[in-house]
C-alpha cells in the first residue's frame, strides 16, 4: 500500500483507525454495540425456527438474559462435625491429642 492511498482515505477510515490505535477495548465496544440489533435479530428469528429444540434454547437465553437464571436450590446440611484431625505417619495430632499450652513463656 503506497503511502499517498492513506491520505486518500475517507474521514470514516481514519477515524476507525485512530480508534483502534488508541484503545483496542474502546474499538471492540463501539463495534460490539453496532452490531447488537442485527444479533438480536437473529436470536428473534430463532424463535421461528422448524427446530423445536432451538427454539426452546433461543427462547431460554432470551428470557435468562431479560429476567436472569432461575434459582437453584443447594441443600446446606452437612454430616461433617467440623473437627480438624490432622496426621503424620503413626503420631496423632488432633485437636484433642495436642498438647496444651503451658501459659509460661515460651524458651
Amino acid at each position: 500500500m503506497s503511502e499517498s492511498a492513506v491520505y486518500r482515505w475517507p474521514d470514516a477510515v481514519k477515524r476507525a483507525v485512530k480508534l483502534m490505535a488508541g484503545d483496542g477495548l474502546v474499538t471492540a465496544l463501539h463495534l460490539r454495540r453496532r452490531v447488537l440489533a442485527k444479533a438480536m435479530l437473529v436470536k428473534v428469528r430463532g424463535l421461528d425456527t422448524d427446530d423445536e429444540r432451538l427454539r426452546q434454547q433461543t427462547a431460554t437465553e432470551i428470557i435468562e438474559w431479560e429476567l436472569g437464571k432461575a434459582t437453584q436450590r443447594t441443600d446446606n446440611k452437612t454430616d461433617v462435625s467440623g473437627d480438624i484431625h490432622l496426621s503424620w505417619g503413626d503420631d496423632d495430632i488432633s485437636p484433642k491429642a495436642a498438647p496444651k499450652p503451658s501459659g509460661g513463656q515460651a524458651e
